[in-house]
């Protein structure tokens, strides 16, 4: 049985738990140097934030801050497709972005990505 679309838009549109769509999930941990994670934070909030707050295609972002490791950074958001990150790492102001945090950084990020089954 196919439920209609309509019957999707409404779950998705009313915060409800039913969810079939074409949606990308991205889960990135960024381990930073010692003591430099609130340097990454500030360079996120002028570089980043901006961009996912006007692009309608980035549906829902958290960004979080570590409980267990207090250099650890937890980004996690829902994409309306896997698009949005082709075209993301060819943009240019992104390319800056992860110029300024790398020396900030103890590692390469840990980019997991998936596809929702079910969001409530």
């Amino acid at each position: 049985m196919t439920v209609p679309d309509t019957f999707h838009e409404h779950c998705r549109r009313s915060g409800g738990s039913y969810y079939a769509g074409n949606d990308t999930q991205l889960s990135v941990t960024i381990k930073c140097q010692p003591g430099k994670r609130n340097e990454v934070k500030t360079i996120w909030e002028s570089m980043t934030r901006p961009h996912a707050e006007s692009n309608d295609k980035v549906q829902f972002s958290c960004y979080s801050f570590a409980n267990e490791d207090a250099d650890a950074i937890i980004l996690f958001e829902v994409l309306s497709d896997s698009e949005v990150l082709t075209t993301l790492y060819q943009e240019e102001w992104f390319k800056k972005y992860l110029a300024a945090m790398g020396p900030l950084l103890a590692g390469p990020p840990e980019i997991v990505t998936g596809t929702p089954v079910w969001i409530k």
